[in-house]
């Protein structure tokens, strides 16, 4: 029967009577067997064939109710399965003993390796009543870390720290970061993944990464910049924005400013030294420019004729900034001031600045043309030996002189009375006319008819005179010495006949036979307009002969102009209608070839924009015109970036030239360095070693707080280095290089007994030097824990990867356990004389002692050979030793020493 169960059986088995009985249970019952009963005190009457009774009580005992009690012990780390549980029962019925099953399985009272949870336990006694209860096995916390961040103060440093924070686990606990760093906060730490492991006291770990980040790198950019407007001003502005770094940000300026702009600047190279509220660096360089003074240049036309409109000025603007805007004291605007009388004028030069340049000019012209005559009248009346010639005042040389008779010269004879006119025109087509009048006596009138020459000196040329008037007969005496009223076989020239009158008078006429002029071609031409080309022109001017003319140039062509020709010589033949000809040559000449030749500058230093260009120019037509592919209209051009720049040159005939250069700059002054680290923490044997590249050669390069120069740079300490590097240009670089040094090697030991096996051991921990660490302790041993020590001091020499040197000594303290009784009875309990520890020593002396001081037992070894069979029984010569006491002594690596007293009982 289980407690509460009803599964009781009663059976009444009656002795007398008559059978067969019947039976009455008070419980209903009517067999002599009840099933099912529960525990209680029950009754039943039987009854006999004779219906004779008897009745008896029976109870129906239960044992007490099945309990568990638990004892549990929670799993040392969040998932693992090291928890225990141990069941204490009590009630039911006992027997042999309780029978356990458990929810994994087991079926002792004791169940380990449990996961934290609910675990069943089934308990069976010996009546096969069972009870099923339940324990909670805990658990810590899962062991959970978060990081505290302080950033390096600047970008690139390395003060920055982190402090981990743990829940979860089992306090107290202890880090170990991957630098070897054993507190919560790892410092002096750059940018970057620092990875740390937590242990709590029950050994459970957990490892993660914290991150250290920089601030943002300081830096600034120049939002505005405002260059100076005019040449010498003050005008320039330039302003900065700071960013990254950690604000606030302070500024100065090389010309003394302390805010974020710098007004008021005249041309020049402005330093900007950016700081922010940790002191972090950034110097920054700007250029201020100006534009080149405003110059200007004029080339003038005269007038060509006083008191006219045809004169100009033309005005070359530079300098200052363009476009340019010009007003004229005549009004215009134009660089080309044109249609003006002589006179002086001034012009306004404004640039895009609006910086004002004022000059003057002067346009002038000729003289007015005068005439001044000087005539002579003719002797005779009807003569033609009158006279006048011209003098001419003002105008320009060379002149033209047409007379009414058309003499072209500044004199003229042979004049009869009258009036002549002349029309004088000057180098510049400048018109003068005026009038003279020629007087005569009464005339006699002479006529002559004159045949001119066929040809050009072909001396065939006749004449014959009548005359009228005064008192015939008349007699005519011609020039040539004939006399008579014809004369023939005339050459070209001048006659003159001679009539006498009766009267004496004379009468003489001049008359010219000519012959067609020489038949004479004048060559002429226009220039070639530039070098290379078919624009130049040439004809011929033909007087003389008899028109119409042919022409034949060496060329092959046939027409009086050629007006696509190149510069050359040409042979040209003339043929008048008579079959006259006449031989010129004509050159037409060209430009010298426009031709640029260039000095220029490259870059001196990277980035920079100080290359320069000047062009030297020959051949065309002055003056000339530039253009570069900047927009710069000067010939010397400045404040160049690399790159490539064309220069288009272009003369007073629209000749073009151009030339190409390239501007380079060198390379970024750069120094490939190599850092040398302290080795060992607190030495000085940090070096610096490395190549500049980029720049100009020679260079130089200084740190500035380096104990000697130049490099290397040797038996520097642990600093933060501020390097300068400058090349033959004066190009600078800077920059800081850091030497760091290992933290100090610091070796730190755990150590004391192992209770496993009672021998010493030593663990060491290391922070600091260099990985890795070789290890020498004074037993020799090379490792880096020690196990199985024996007592005693243990020094270790710890050498890291650089040489670096730091010792720890540590005592093994091994306290034996010595009994005082033993009990030779081979009980198994105290049957010999064992002393805890003893192991531990290479070399032991053990002595006892009866108490009349004689030695029954002695032994020295090992504490290993003493355990292993040679502990002392209680025995002498093999016979045990009565009971009483026994002296003792222990002498221990021949340095300690125990002395005692030991009792023997049975």
């Amino acid at each position: 029967l289980c407690f509460g169960d009803s599964s009781g059986i009663i059976t009444a088995i009656p002795v007398g009577g008559t059978p067969l009985y019947t039976y009455a249970w008070d419980n209903g019952c009517t067999d002599s067997s009840c099933t099912a009963v529960t525990a209680g005190t029950y009754q039943v009457t039987v009854y006999d064939a004779h219906n004779c009774t008897t009745t008896e009580t029976v109870t129906i005992s239960q044992p007490a109710p099945i309990q568990i009690s638990f004892t549990s012990f929670d799993a040392l780390c969040h998932g693992s399965s090291d928890g225990m549980a141990v069941a204490d029962v009590s009630g039911g019925t006992p027997g042999p003993g309780y029978s356990y099953l458990w929810s994994d399985a087991s079926t002792n009272d004791t169940v380990t390796g449990l996961p934290a949870g609910e675990h069943y336990l089934t308990v069976t006694d010996a009546n096969n009543c069972t009870l099923t209860d339940t324990v909670l096995i805990g658990e810590p916390d899962s062991l959970m870390l978060s990081f505290t961040e302080t950033q390096p103060s600047c970008f690139g440093y390395n003060d920055g720290t982190l402090n981990v924070a743990v829940t979860g686990g089992t306090a107290p606990y202890s880090y170990l970061w991957e630098n070897n760093d054993t507190l919560s906060v790892a410092d002096t730490l750059s940018a970057g993944l620092y990875q740390v492991t937590v242990t709590d006291i029950n050994n459970c770990s957990v490892t993660t990464q914290g991150e250290v980040t920089d601030p943002p790198l300081l830096t600034s950019v120049f939002d505005s910049l405002l260059h100076v407007s005019c040449h010498g001003f003050s005008d320039g502005y330039v302003s900065a924005l700071a960013s990254g770094g950690t604000p606030l940000y302070f500024y100065s300026w090389s010309n003394g400013s302390d805010s974020s702009s710098a007004s008021g600047l005249i041309a020049g190279t402005y330093y900007l030294t950016l700081t922010d509220s940790h002191n972090c660096l950034f110097i920054d360089t700007v250029d201020i420019t100006e534009p080149d003074t405003i110059a200007v240049s004029f080339v003038n036309t005269a007038s060509l004729c006083f008191g006219d409109s045809t004169g100009a000025s033309q005005i070359t603007v530079s300098g200052g900034t363009s476009p340019y805007t010009l007003l004229w004291s005549n009004g215009a605007t134009a660089e080309n001031n044109t249609g003006i009388p002589a006179g002086n004028y001034s012009v306004t030069v404004t640039d895009s600045h609006n910086c004002i340049f004022e000059a003057t000019t002067q346009v002038i012209q000729p003289d007015s043309i005068q005439i001044i005559f000087v005539a002579d009248s003719a002797a005779c009346n009807g003569d033609s030996n009158g006279a006048a010639s011209a003098i001419i005042l003002g105008g320009i040389n060379p002149f033209d002189f047409l007379w009414s008779t058309g003499s072209v010269n500044d004199t003229i004879t042979g004049l009869a009375a009258g009036t002549y006119g002349l029309t004088v025109t000057d180098a510049n087509g400048c018109i003068q006319q005026d009038q003279v009048n020629i007087a005569q006596p009464p005339p006699i009138r002479l006529f002559v008819n004159y045949y001119h020459l066929t040809c050009y000196q072909s001396n065939d040329g006749y004449a014959n005179a009548s005359a009228m008037g005064g008192v015939p007969p008349y007699q005519f005496l011609w020039s040539t010495g004939h006399v008579g009223t014809s004369v023939t076989g005339l050459a070209a020239g001048n006659y003159g006949v001679t009539v006498y009158d009766s009267h004496g008078c004379t009468e003489s006429l001049d008359f010219i036979i000519t012959q067609p002029a020489l038949l004479v071609s004048n060559g002429q031409s226009m220039d070639v307009v530039c070098y290379g080309e078919n624009s130049g022109a040439a004809w011929v001017t033909t007087s003389g002969g008899t028109q119409p003319y042919s022409y034949a140039w060496d060329n092959g062509y046939h027409q009086q102009v050629d007006s696509t020709i190149a510069a050359g010589t040409y042979i040209i033949t003339t043929t008048d209608s008579n079959g006259c000809t006449d031989v010129d040559t004509v050159t037409v000449v060209q430009p010298d070839e426009l031709i640029i030749s260039m000095q220029y500058q490259n870059v001196l230093c990277y980035n920079h924009a100080n290359g320069w260009a000047l062009p030297a120019v020959t051949g065309g037509i002055l003056p000339y015109e530039y253009l570069w592919n900047t927009g710069d209209t000067t010939a010397a051009i400045s404040g160049l970036t690399p790159g490539n720049y064309q220069l288009v040159v272009t003369d007073s005939n629209l000749c073009v030239s151009s030339y190409n250069i390239t501007i380079t700059q060198p390379d970024s002054l750069y120094f490939d360095y190599t850092v040398h680290h302290v080795t060992c923490n607190r030495f000085d044997n940090g070096a610096v070693t490395g190549v500049v590249y980029g720049g100009t050669l020679p260079y130089q390069i200084t740190f500035e707080n380096a104990s000697h120069q130049p490099m290397p740079f040797t038996d520097l300490p642990a600093d933060t280095y501020y390097y300068t590097l400058t090349d033959s240009n004066g190009c600078f670089f800077g920059d800081t290089i850091t030497i760091t040094q290992p933290d100090t090697l610091l070796p730190t030991a755990v150590y004391g007994i192992d209770p496993s096996d009672n021998y010493g051991f030593a663990s060491v921990t290391v922070t600091g030097g260099t990985l890795p660490y070789t290890y020498l302790w004074s037993n020799n041993a090379v490792t880096e824990d020690l196990s199985h020590l024996i007592g005693g001091y243990y020094t270790l020499t710890l050498t890291d990867d650089h040489g670096c040197v730091s010792t720890l000594t540590v005592y093994i303290d091994l306290t034996l356990t010595i009994p005082t009784v033993i009990t030779p009875n081979n009980d198994g309990y105290n049957d010999d004389f064992e002393i805890l520890n003893l192991e531990a020593f290479n070399n032991i002396k053990l002595y006892i002692y009866n108490r009349w001081d004689i030695l029954i037992y002695s032994f020295e070894g090992t504490g290993q050979e003493y355990n292993n069979g040679n502990r002392f029984d209680g025995t002498y010569n093999g016979k045990p030793l009565p009971m009483g006491s026994y002296a003792f002594i222990v002498n221990l690596n021949n340095e300690q020493h125990y002395t005692g007293a030991l009792m023997i009982k049975y």
